[in-house]
């Protein structure tokens, strides 16, 4: 009888241990999106971008129209910055000096950054800010939107893992200017007969700045490029990779896209 009582009570104190965890307390990514001002259609491809990512269930989504402005605070609740921002024509448009420490700090302590197409033409006296991004500079241009075919280095890591080449409409840079000791992942063929360089050219680069992963991702120019089921595939292992350096449940992206494909289908 007595073991029967106990055999109760501790079915009883189970119950209510598990009874008072919280569900769905899991970490999620923190992913704060710069916006609010560009020489390309913020309007458009911000809301675009957090559609993506909002679409994955481990990332939680937040933008700021005002980086200028961001505080300790919001870094310290940020793993991963998503930069669809910059001051291209605009050099009006400053950071004040602690607010580029903030952001310095943030990445020198292990902190993430995507700069997607344009994200990181700005500022071209800041050094630091250019060992983190990759901008348009001299020699930089383009020719006009198009398809081509995006294709994986070869290289071994976790973000292109099992990719195989895909085909996009976009703006495809030549010449772009890179952080140093950056990585290549994928390329695209710069036709001549499109304005471009003759040759291939990096479009998703990795490189670090101190603990901080960096991803420069080339992409992206407007919404249909951003509706391309090969960038949001990349978008989101990217994302991944920069906040915690590792990619759980790769697939290869033929399932991806096919995914994606059909996602999309559903929506039309």
């Amino acid at each position: 009888m007595v073991l029967k009582e106990n055999i109760h009570c501790c079915l009883l104190t189970c119950l209510f241990v598990f009874s008072h965890i919280p569900f769905g307390t899991e970490h999620k990514i923190q992913v704060l999106i710069y916006s609010g001002s560009n020489n390309h259609n913020w309007k458009e491809t911000t809301p675009e971008l957090e559609r993506i990512l909002k679409n994955d269930p481990n990332f939680l989504v937040t933008i700021t129209n005002h980086p200028e402005t961001i505080s300790a605070d919001q870094l310290a609740k940020t793993d991963v910055v998503v930069s669809n921002w910059n001051n291209f024509g605009r050099p009006e448009l400053i950071w004040p000096d602690s607010v580029r420490q903030l952001f310095i700090n943030f990445m020198k302590n292990g902190g993430g950054h995507i700069t997607i197409h344009a994200g990181g033409s700005s500022f071209n006296d800041w050094v630091e800010y250019h060992q983190i991004t990759a901008y348009w500079g001299s020699g930089t241009g383009h020719g006009p939107r198009h398809e081509f075919t995006v294709k994986s280095t070869g290289e071994k890591h976790s973000i292109v893992q099992g990719i195989e080449p895909y085909e996009t409409f976009d703006e495809l840079w030549h010449n772009t200017h890179f952080p140093p000791e950056s990585t290549v992942l994928m390329t695209a063929f710069s036709s001549k007969d499109k304005g471009g360089s003759g040759k291939d050219e990096p479009v998703l680069t990795v490189n670090r700045f101190g603990k901080g992963r960096c991803v420069n991702f080339m992409l992206g120019h407007d919404i249909r490029a951003m509706k391309n089921p090969g960038f949001k595939v990349l978008l989101s292992r990217s994302v991944k990779w920069a906040a915690t350096e590792t990619i759980t449940s790769i697939t290869n992206n033929k399932g991806s896209i096919a995914a994606e494909q059909s996602k999309q289908s559903k929506h039309d």
